[in-house]
């Protein structure tokens, strides 16, 4: 499942996540990507104002806390000039989730 440029606009970034696990196979993968960086996703929407001003992509550590909480794995997390890049994978075997 790839979602390009639309993770910073979801309303409830936890439940996207956790609907994005829900739907993928066991070993199905996840890929959030952007074209920029998140410094420079975020900087654009905030100074672009409006509705979008507090559509911001998550820190790494909150990306990793949704990740886990939605039963996904990390497999790579890049950021930087080139743009940005998550992939994750829902286990084979299901993963207890943390409370």
């Amino acid at each position: 499942m790839v979602c390009y440029s639309a993770f910073p606009h979801f309303p409830d970034q936890a439940r996207a996540m956790a609907e994005m696990a829900r739907v993928l196979s066991p070993g199905g993968r996840l890929v959030i990507g952007h074209a920029e960086s998140r410094e420079a996703i975020n900087r654009f929407h905030r100074e672009l104002g409006g509705v979008v001003a507090d559509h911001l992509l998550p820190d790494h550590d909150t990306m990793r806390l949704l990740l886990g909480r939605s039963g996904l794995r990390e497999i790579a997390l890049s950021d930087g000039p080139a743009g940005y890049l998550l992939v994750a994978m829902r286990p084979y075997r299901a993963v207890r989730r943390r409370r």
